[in-house]
């Protein structure tokens, strides 16, 4: 892929999701800030990468659990623990490469709040839809040649 499609690709999918038609979600502890969907042409893989800003610090041990739809295997989410920090304001986290994406539609990301490692007490649930969609011209030029019909 050539860097300037590279370069718009990622812009065009880490946009403001509001400008995609897509809502900015709100949680007891979390805002959306951004989301999106990231190519890595070397390994020929795409990503999640969220942004959430924390409203309301969340007590100190608590683990969040990201479960990033597959689309695959909508009853094996890709996931991804995140072991939160005293004073946090923002975390940022990338999935494992995720296969199966079909432009023009949206998925799901929840980010569960745990009180502690064990996941026995749930304090909250963020969700956040995103849509991976990508101008037809540069999806049939530059991404369907290498990732469509990959199992991952």
């Amino acid at each position: 892929m050539h860097k300037p499609a590279l370069i718009l690709f990622s812009l065009l999918s880490l946009l403001d999701v509001n400008a995609l038609g897509v809502k900015l979600q709100q949680s007891d502890y979390f805002e959306t800030r951004t989301g999106g969907f990231v190519p890595n042409t070397e390994n020929k893989t795409i990503v999640y990468a969220i942004t959430l800003l924390v409203n309301t610090p969340p007590p100190v041990g608590s683990v969040l659990e990201f479960r990033f739809q597959n689309p695959l295997r909508k009853s094996k989410p890709l996931l991804k623990d995140i072991y939160l920090e005293a004073e946090q304001e923002e975390i940022r986290v990338i999935s494992d490469p995720v296969w199966g994406l079909r432009n023009g539609n949206s998925y799901q990301i929840e980010a569960i709040l745990y009180e502690s490692e064990a996941k026995k007490n749930r304090l909250s649930v963020h969700k956040q839809t995103l849509l991976f969609r990508v101008l037809e011209k540069y999806f049939n030029q530059y991404i369907k040649p290498w990732y469509q019909g990959k199992k991952g």
